[in-house]
């Protein structure tokens, strides 16, 4: 699939779509932990690879091993100033569905997820932080469960939506005005209204 290689000295835009295509590649073949970590030896080099080793080093002296997990946070902090990592951190807490459909709230909040690994790594954070962010009648719709996973949960708001668009749907075509619409429409077949105007003609 073509990764580029990591030299250490890329913009925070180029940082971003490399860690996002290593995201891709791993999904896609499916690597394990073990994997991801060793893939990255062959993907890093100068700048990149000097601030890798001696990042490695202190993951394997305090656990053992390395995830990619904890890499992520480390590149975060390479790569992106804290200050921005901060914003986008207060962003996401405050961030609200508002006018948003489901798709775009989902699509705004893993663009700020992105900038907070600490937050990503962390199912039961992310599950809430999106959870909060809801509108309430989306929100009130999304049953609880302890065994919900992320996905399911997202596909709970898509069903919820779906449910509130038909009803609105239904709603509006039930309308007074539409219902006045359609007693008019029943009086011209009769040939009533013909019978008002020749009325009002003599």
């Amino acid at each position: 699939m073509g990764p580029k290689t990591l030299v250490g000295r890329e913009s925070p835009k180029d940082a971003k779509n490399w860690l996002e295509c290593m995201e891709v590649c791993f999904r896609e073949f499916r690597c394990t932990e073990e994997q991801r970590m060793e893939t990255l030896d062959y993907l890093v080099e100068g700048r990149a690879r000097k601030w890798w080793k001696s990042t490695s080093a202190s993951f394997v002296a305090a656990r053992g091993i390395d995830t990619w997990a904890e890499f992520c946070v480390a590149f975060q902090k390479l790569y992106f100033p804290l200050a921005l990592r901060q914003a986008k951190a207060n962003e996401l807490v405050s961030l609200r569905q508002g006018t948003m459909t489901i798709d775009k709230y989902q699509q705004k909040f893993f663009e700020l997820l992105f900038y907070c690994p600490e937050i990503s790594s962390s199912t039961k954070i992310k599950y809430n932080m999106f959870l909060q962010g809801l509108n309430p009648e989306i929100h009130d719709q999304v049953a609880i469960g302890e065994d919900m996973t992320y996905e399911g949960m997202v596909s709970r708001c898509h069903q919820a939506e779906d449910s509130l668009w038909r009803n609105k749907s239904f709603f509006s075509s039930s309308s007074p005005a539409s219902s006045l619409g359609l007693k008019a429409q029943s009086f011209k077949k009769q040939g009533v209204s013909s019978s008002f105007s020749g009325s009002g003609s003599s």
